[in-house]
This record gives structure tokens, sequence and C-alpha cells, in this order.
């Protein structure tokens, strides 16, 4: 995929996990710029699979370090047993992405 310069476009990933989504992105010719993980034995495996480094750290810790990216993707964190359905949709929507699209 790519922007009207002909370049790919670029992607940030944010709970990559062991990769398989921007995995799939890289396949279909997007530029992998940037990825955060909490796992280190997740981000081994992107690593392995993505052949990109990732920010292995809480998200909330490095959110400033997200670079300007055409696409933005990622899957919500998998252990939310804890919490609520409708604390965890508010929780994402008012520190994560709402302060983004600004």
């Amino acid at each position: 995929m790519s922007n009207r310069n002909n370049n790919p476009l670029s992607v940030a990933g944010l709970f990559v996990g062991c990769g398989g989504l921007d995995y799939g992105f890289q396949q279909a010719g997007f530029n992998m710029v940037w990825a955060n993980e909490f796992s280190p034995d997740a981000s081994k495996s992107y690593t392995d699979l993505v052949g990109h480094d990732v920010v292995v750290d809480d998200i909330w810790d490095v959110i400033n370090e997200v670079p300007t990216a055409d696409v933005l993707i990622g899957g919500p964190p998998v252990n939310r047993s804890h919490w609520s359905e409708n604390v965890w949709k508010k929780t994402l929507a008012e520190n994560l992405f709402l302060p983004m699209r600004m």
C-alpha cells in the first residue's frame, strides 16, 4: 500500500503481541515504523516474525514516543478480566484514542 508519492504507508502498532496483525500489514506492503508490547516473550516472537524492533514497555509510559504514522493499528490487551466491558471501553477511549486524534 502506498501514498500519493508512491512510498509505502507507515504503520505504528500498539499492543502488537507476537506480531500477527503487523505481519499482515507488512506483507500487504506497509512499512512498520514503530511497535509496542508489554510482554518481553511476545516481543521476541514479534521480532522473529516481523523483523522489526519492539518498544517493550507499558503503553502509558511510552505513549508520547509513538511517531507520526499514516496508519495506527493494534489489538487491545487480552488480560482484562478484572475490568467490566464498559470501564474498558471508556478507559481506552478517554485515555488513549481520543488524545491521539488531536
